[in-house]
């Protein structure tokens, strides 16, 4: 089981499987990330189809939540739903890290000037 960034090419291919997938989901009014945590050794497409059906039906009827942790036979998945009609919440929210070291200058590393 690969955690995340030592992937062997089979785990590669399980992911980029999920990735084509969800890339083309027509949800209407959302956009759906899946982001592996950790990867189990078994294909699990059925599984996340059902556990994101079930979450959209939750959001639909009222849940307010749109980040989610799928988990099974070894897979450990963030699956976030984001709209697409509407300002994203700023806890859900994609930062750039560098506009936030910039907006802190005492943040940023120096960098030590070479004697000769």
């Amino acid at each position: 089981m690969g955690e995340y960034g030592n992937w062997n090419s089979t785990e590669k291919e399980l992911i980029d499987e999920l990735h084509r997938w969800a890339a083309t989901l027509g949800i209407a009014g959302f956009f759906v990330t899946l982001v592996p945590e950790r990867i189990g050794q078994k294909q699990v497409l059925d599984e996340v189809r059902q556990f994101v059906s079930r979450k959209l039906v939750l959001i639909h009827s009222g849940c307010r939540g749109r980040k989610f942790i799928f988990h099974a036979e070894g897979w450990r998945l963030t699956v976030t739903f984001f709209p697409t009609d509407s300002v994203v919440s700023e806890q859900y929210a994609l930062k750039n890290k560098v506009q936030f070291f910039r907006s802190r200058p005492s943040a940023a590393p120096s960098i030590p000037e070479k004697s000769l």
